[in-house]
């Protein structure tokens, strides 16, 4: 039986640095390594050693290239030499609806977020864990206790200082507002002086320190009680960039700011910005994605609609790039009392062996995705290879039948809640349940909407979600009944998988054996089945000078980190 430590499940298939070195390839240039800030003993610079098999789009246009997974750090792929550009504008299919710093898990790990926020600490785009305000950090002997050094200099963009106690006091307003899963580790958090504080967990809970601190951003107090909507509309940041525009859920634009707080000699390659001003534009819909491209509203669009993309690979103008992502298309069952499904085993089990995914991956997502294995996808820390070769609700319509028959399915409706992105998934799935007999009632919304009721079971009974980023990732904020009001994410209260997870995400706990435990009880009693993990791809112009790329933990290219030749 394999032990992961603390040092193995920081590794992970780079999906990031795999991005990063076969763009780079693709660019033909040569580069070299930066030097890292931030060094401590709390930081682990491993990279992955993983074999996973590489992604591909089938496509065999000249301008669209697969991004293979090679396990090479981004730190050593990135030049640091490089012009500026002077401006970018980005698509994207989501971005906030406000930019308050106490928010719930959405978007937490997309790339805009990095010049909105400054963090403790920073995720790369390999998983590594690097000091951004923490300058470092260390744990005790009892595994639980860590302490902070941050940067005795932070200010925001008015001036204002940024210290341990800001930083006490933005995390002690996360864990009131119970609306990020990890904080419920926290048991205590307190400042010991200036620049340093302490962080209790309530247990050796494997990377949620780490998750945490990369979940809280640098913010003044005294900057965000001045604002009278609580930085909603506009903040105050300790980001490298300014917001100069923001409409909500449409579009935010950035310039960088010529008094960035932290030095540029000990900025990492990750957090490098080589361009000048940036705007983000929402686009949902998905042909007004490709019209927004061909017209020249955007320069790049990132993770752009799979429909689309074969509009653009046959067209020199455009640069298709593509790579397994971050995070994958999953499905849930609600567990609150009042839902039929959340006591009928036989149901969940008839929904989830019914489904297509096949069909899934070529119907919403043009063929460019894979089968998921679990409700984590195989570019998630944790991730178990074995899964691979098991039978995972395989699509079986008779199977299915059957286990309806077993059921207390008497015909009613069932609602399937998500968001507009996944529309066409929802109606396949609509399709592939009334084959067997399951009435399937969708519930679509804008994402500012579904994000009031998403962690609340009584409101649906199936539920479309995107999830990824580490399988204690998708533990916390998923399964775990201790995060949320109503229970874990779907209002279910199984102290029995509770006792599993507890024992299992404890880091001398966290093995092989352990883990596959949690993933055959989930997958025994049906209460979420991984889908499809869809390729992250992104459009962009092929006159972006683009030589050295960085590729964030989102799979998104980190367009200013990245390096230029003009």
């Amino acid at each position: 039986m394999k032990t992961l430590t603390r040092r193995d499940f920081l590794k992970v298939a780079s999906i990031g640095s795999a991005s990063a070195a076969a763009l780079l390839a693709l660019a033909s240039c040569g580069s070299k390594g930066g030097e890292t800030a931030g060094s401590s003993a709390g930081t682990n610079t491993n990279t992955g050693t993983g074999t996973n098999a590489s992604a591909s789009t089938g496509s065999t246009a000249s301008n669209a290239t697969v991004i293979e997974d090679v396990q090479q750090a981004a730190a050593e792929t990135v030049e640091t030499e490089s012009d500026i550009l002077d401006e970018l504008t980005i698509g994207m299919g989501g971005f906030y609806t406000s930019l308050a710093p106490v928010r719930n898990g959405n978007y937490q790990w997309q790339i805009f977020v990095r010049y909105l926020f400054d963090r403790v600490i920073y995720r790369t785009g390999d998983r590594r864990y690097i000091g951004q305000g923490a300058k470092e950090w260390s744990v005790a002997d009892d595994g639980v206790t860590y302490t902070v050094e941050l940067y005795d200099y932070i200010t925001d963009a008015e001036g204002n200082p940024v210290t341990a106690e800001d930083v006490v006091w933005m995390i002690e307003e996360s864990i009131a507002a119970k609306q990020k899963a990890c904080y419920a580790k926290i048991d205590t958090v307190k400042v010991i002086d200036a620049k340093t504080f302490e962080v209790k967990m309530k247990s050796d809970v494997a990377e949620n320190f780490e998750i945490c601190m990369a979940s809280t951003y640098l913010v003044a107090r005294k900057a965000f009680e001045a604002s009278a909507d609580g930085f909603a509309t506009a903040s105050v940041t300790t980001a490298p960039y300014k917001v100069t525009e923001f409409v909500a859920s449409n579009s935010c634009a950035m310039e960088l700011r010529d008094d960035y707080w932290q030095k540029e000699e000990l900025l990492p390659p990750e957090l490098k910005n080589r361009v000048k001003k940036l705007t983000y534009k929402t686009i949902t819909e998905v042909s007004q994605q490709q019209i927004a491209l061909e017209t020249g509203v955007v320069d790049a669009f990132a993770s752009i609609n799979a429909t689309i993309v074969h509009s653009f690979e046959e067209n020199n103008a455009y640069q298709v790039l593509s790579a397994p992502g971050a995070v994958g298309q999953n499905i849930y069952c609600s567990g609150h009392e009042s839902r039929p499904i959340a006591s009928d085993v036989n149901l969940r089990r008839a929904i989830f062996t019914c489904l297509d995914v096949d069909g899934l991956i070529k119907g919403a997502q043009d063929g460019r995705a894979e089968p998921m294995h679990d409700f984590v996808p195989r570019t998630s820390t944790g991730y178990v290879t074995k899964w691979d070769n098991e039978d995972y609700f395989v699509y079986n319509p008779e199977k299915a039948k059957e286990y309806l028959k077993e059921s207390n399915y008497k015909g009613e409706a069932l609602i399937l809640s998500g968001g507009t992105s996944v529309q066409k998934v929802a109606q396949l799935i609509q399709g592939y349940c009334l084959a067997v007999g399951i009435n399937i009632e969708l519930q679509i919304e804008d994402q500012a909407l579904l994000s009031t009721h998403a962690n609340d079971g009584s409101t649906w009974d199936l539920a479309l979600s995107n999830q990824g980023n580490g399988l204690i990732n998708v533990w916390t904020n998923r399964f775990d009944n201790t995060a949320y009001a109503m229970g874990d994410a779907m209002s279910r209260h199984d102290d029995e998988l509770q006792e599993l997870l507890e024992f299992t995400w404890q880091v001398k706990n966290f093995t092989e054996e352990n883990i596959d435990k949690v993933h055959k009880y989930i997958m025994d009693n049906a209460y979420a089945r991984g889908l499809y993990l869809p390729f992250t791809i992104t459009v962009q112009r092929a006159d972006i000078p683009l030589t050295t790329p960085i590729i964030a933990s989102s799979g998104e290219i980190d367009y200013p980190a990245s390096a230029y030749t003009l």
